[in-house]
């Protein structure tokens, strides 16, 4: 299967761009890498926010909706999100629902372990 990519440094950028013009229901940070609901959950909702590695579209940003996600952190390609990312998809849910939003954990190492960084934090 051959990808129409423009320059490899850019394709999580320019996929972010994209999802933002084609899914006016969801508002996408593309400085920091963050999808989350245009609306938010609802309050009282504790707010699901999760991250994983961009390569495998459209996982986690493809999750973000009602009844689903609230909030996804792509990482760059085939590598999770750095801890700042999911701070900040954390801080937007804090601001909008519950003051802890639920990170479901995820089962890769190395997502683990930068989302034991983000608990911390």
């Amino acid at each position: 299967m051959k990808k129409l990519i423009n320059a490899p440094e850019d394709v999580v950028t320019e996929t972010l761009e994209g999802v933002a013009a084609a899914h006016p229901s969801l508002s996408v940070d593309v400085e920091n890498k963050v999808i989350t609901r245009a609306g938010g959950p609802r309050p009282g909702k504790v707010g699901l926010v999760s991250g994983g590695g961009s390569g495998h579209e459209p996982l986690h940003g493809g999750f973000v909706g009602y009844g689903m996600l609230d909030a996804a952190c792509p990482g760059e390609v085939f590598t999770s999100p750095v801890p700042d990312q999911m701070l900040a998809a954390t801080l937007i849910m804090t601001l909008r629902v519950s003051p802890a939003p639920l990170m479901p954990p995820p089962k890769m190492m190395p997502h683990a372990m930068k989302g034991s960084l983000i608990m911390a934090m």
